[in-house]
């Protein structure tokens, strides 16, 4: 098996860098762990310039949507906005029909590494484009440089581009860099167990035709890795939440050839130069038996996005943590009577703003929860509440020691 093993993995040319150990390869761990580079950029490039059905990329097009409702929740203005990545431009499409968005863009930076992708782009964007705004194309390589002043974009949009870079983290200081202060980026990308599916059809059929497997499907970051990664890059505030997707074929093969039409087909540096038909044939089968609906004779893909927004470090948005003792309102209220009427209040006072009785009972009631860091309902007798207090305790011995006294239930005491 030792022998197939080195014979299904070729050789890298002309690169005497050391292969990545596991860890690195899962791409959990920081960027800088890697020794070698896992794709062929040049080959992605080749892969993205081939003429695409628009139709056909319905993922691309339904998650471009889902980042313009995201930045819908900024309400920051961006006149100039970057795009990394840009493949089929959908993003730009949602955003140009958006009335509020497109009247405040006055220049949209478009960066692709395909000349050709960056053709067809603008072909199409001619259509589109308003008169108030400015669209530039670049063609550059994100994990190498980007060819924009820093501290000139006001935003940075990636969408489903970041998963086939090599360096993520110098990606990340560079999209950092040309951020103004209180800038954001906003993307997405595959990550987690994306086509777990696919991987575990090849696995055991290469297994069992040809004594070993392959990779033909990139290695993805978890949720772990991409909030590291973001911190490391310098960004503030990270929040990340993922999406799962499932997709229904016909077989297979229906999958490989949408995957070929969105242009996120192999190009791991160590994939191997052909697969016979029969191994493909078994796959196939193994793919139907293991993950196939017999009513509906279908087989799922499942996709998992991570959604990803990140800040540029700012003086206004200073990031440091408050005082130990700092807070005003007890954790021991979140499930008290008054903490359930004063959130019935401000629900309502959400539906009626301009309600001024409302809002003098919110404010009541939020006066009533601070209190001197405990309720007074707590600082009566205490027995009903689950207040914990000090005494003074005397030993038989004379020497006294402070000891706790719980009125009401100690968590950290056995019932």
């Amino acid at each position: 098996m030792g022998s197939s093993l080195r014979q299904l993995t070729p050789k890298l040319k002309k690169n005497k860098t050391k292969m990545p150990s596991p860890v690195a390869m899962t791409r959990s761990s920081p960027s800088r762990v890697i020794q070698a580079a896992l794709f062929d950029r040049a080959v992605k490039a080749h892969q993205r310039g081939r003429p695409m059905e628009m139709n056909r990329i319905s993922l691309h097009k339904l998650l471009a949507k889902q980042m313009l409702e995201r930045r819908e929740f900024i309400r920051q203005e961006t006149p100039v906005v970057l795009e990394i990545g840009s493949h089929c431009g959908w993003y730009l499409h949602h955003l140009c029909q958006h009335p509020e968005y497109a009247k405040q863009t006055k220049q949209y930076i478009q960066c692709e590494i395909s000349a050709a992708r960056l053709e067809q782009n603008a072909m199409a964007a001619e259509r589109i484009i308003p008169d108030n705004m400015e669209f530039v194309q670049m063609q550059c390589d994100e994990e190498v440089s980007i060819p924009v002043p820093e501290k000139s974009v006001d935003m940075v949009i990636s969408c489903l581009s970041m998963h086939w870079v090599n360096d993520l983290e110098t990606a990340m200081i560079n999209i950092r860099k040309v951020l103004k202060q209180d800038g954001f980026l906003l993307l997405c990308m595959f990550g987690g167990n994306t086509l777990y599916e696919l991987r575990s059809a090849f696995t055991m059929a290469e297994m069992e035709r040809d004594g070993g497997y392959s990779a033909h499907t990139n290695p993805m970051i978890d949720g772990a890795g991409m909030s590291t990664l973001l911190l490391q890059a310098g960004f503030h505030f990270p929040t990340i939440d993922m999406d799962r997707h499932r997709l229904e074929f016909p077989s297979m093969f229906h999958l490989t050839e949408y995957i070929q039409d969105m242009g996120e087909n192999n190009c791991l540096q160590m994939r191997r130069p052909h697969t016979p038909r029969s191994t493909f044939i078994a796959a196939a089968a193994c793919y139907d038996h293991m993950y196939g609906d017999r009513t509906t004779g279908k087989v799922p893909a499942s996709f998992e996005v991570f959604h990803a927004l990140g800040w540029a470090p700012s003086p206004n948005k200073p990031v440091q943590t408050s005082e130990r003792g700092s807070g005003q309102i007890s954790l021991q209220m979140l499930q008290s009577p008054e903490h359930k009427e004063f959130q019935e209040v401000l629900k309502r006072l959400g539906e009626d703003p301009e309600n001024e009785e409302l809002m003098a009972q919110a404010e009541k009631l939020l006066e009533s929860l601070k209190g001197d860091g405990s309720t007074p309902k707590m600082q009566e007798e205490g027995s009903e509440g689950e207040n914990i207090d000090h005494k003074e305790e005397s030993d038989p011995n004379g020497s006294s020691s402070t000891g706790v006294r719980n009125r009401g239930y100690n968590p950290y005491q056995g019932s």
